[in-house]
């Protein structure tokens, strides 16, 4: 996980952002499917979504930095609250960390209700 990390940021830095979001699409998407496979295999008693928010964090940064509209980013946090609410664990700390960001971002876009 922190080799895909490293070489996303590697992609920012080279000036391909671009690449940097379909490897962090990517990293999501793997991380779907591990938690669904260990959801059959076991039941749920802790958040186990570090690795989910951080991903989902960086991936909303990546489509800010590219210009991406509002709505494309608001949907990769909404994606990540709607696993979160699926798992049961509402009030886990990385979700605290996620919702703190989505109202940073939302805050930017004009929207404080």
């Amino acid at each position: 996980m922190a080799n895909k990390h490293y070489f996303a940021l590697r992609k920012i830095k080279a000036g391909k952002p671009e690449h940097a979001e379909t490897i962090y699409r990517r990293i999501i998407n793997d991380l779907l499917l591990e938690e669904e496979k260990h959801a059959t295999i076991e039941g749920k008693e802790q958040c186990d979504h570090a690795k989910l928010a951080i991903t989902t964090l960086l991936l909303a940064l990546v489509l800010q930095r590219n210009g991406a509209d509002a709505k494309q980013t608001r949907s990769v946090f909404l994606k990540f609250f709607r696993v979160i609410a699926l798992s049961g664990m509402e009030e886990c700390a990385c979700s605290a960390k996620v919702i703190g960001a989505f109202a940073l971002f939302e805050m930017k876009q004009g929207n404080t209700t």
